[in-house]
């Protein structure tokens, strides 16, 4: 097997396909990509991508009933059954593979790359997911997968620096910007964290009511300003008083 995968525009778009039959079919190509054909077995393939052979037998009939694959049984018992790619798909994937080798010379030396209308697949010393869980506010992940692919390796090792102070200067999360918004930013640049906003309550913040409670003029409800005899009342009330005495 190669270090990377290659899975086609039409394979990796197909409606028709699960995910797994997709990845199967970067399974295949990379067995394939030589002579065009592959020998393995249901069994083989199954251990490859971690599956069960019923599994296995379903994305190949997925693959085989969207024309990307054609199987050729052999009635010879010296010999295997065939699987070979369709003639568009083995050409695409064949170009492909001879350019990639090319450039990639050991597992490490990885990158996403686009060539024509095939999507190479290939590791990476930081894969997305590292950040992603590290960041913690999971939002606009579309968009924050296509700023990570565009990043070299040391910038994305100083992200991976970064992101914990970040996240622990903004441990609330509604105030921490997206992940898209941080790495558009370049917010590991900044010389100095943000800080967290002040815990004080808001002014337009509903008052806490207190055991203080104003009390009022008997007569008209007003603040009251003295009381008499155990009843309150206000300066314009005050004849009450004077009258009581």
């Amino acid at each position: 097997m190669s270090y990377y995968i290659v899975i086609p525009a039409p394979v990796r778009h197909s409606k028709a396909l699960s995910e797994g039959a997709k990845l199967l079919f970067g399974d295949i190509a990379g067995l394939a990509k030589k002579e065009g054909y592959c020998f393995a077995s249901n069994g083989k393939l199954a251990e490859i991508a971690g599956t069960s052979t019923r599994q296995i037998t379903r994305y190949l009939t997925q693959l085989e009933s969207e024309g990307f694959i054609r199987r050729e049984d052999i009635r010879d018992p010296d010999e295997n059954r065939k699987i070979y790619l369709s003639t568009e798909m083995s050409k695409g994937v064949t170009e492909t593979s001879n350019s990639l080798d090319k450039k990639v010379k050991t597992p490490l030396d990885k990158k996403v790359e686009h060539t024509n209308n095939t999507l190479t697949i290939t590791d990476t010393n930081y894969p997305f997911g590292m950040v992603w869980d590290l960041y913690g506010k999971k939002v606009e992940k579309k968009r924050s997968i296509q700023l990570w692919s565009k990043l070299s390796d040391p910038t994305r090792e100083k992200i991976l620096k970064h992101v914990p102070l970040f996240v622990q200067a903004t441990p609330d999360k509604q105030f921490r910007p997206a992940l898209a918004v941080y790495l558009r930013g370049h917010r590991w640049e900044d010389d100095e964290l943000p800080v967290a906003p002040s815990k004080k309550t808001a002014p337009w913040a509903k008052p806490e009511v207190t055991a203080n409670r104003v009390r009022s003029c008997v007569v008209c409800g007003a603040p009251a300003t003295h009381s008499y005899q155990g009843q309150s009342y206000c300066e314009d009330h005050d004849q009450y008083t004077k009258r009581a005495r």
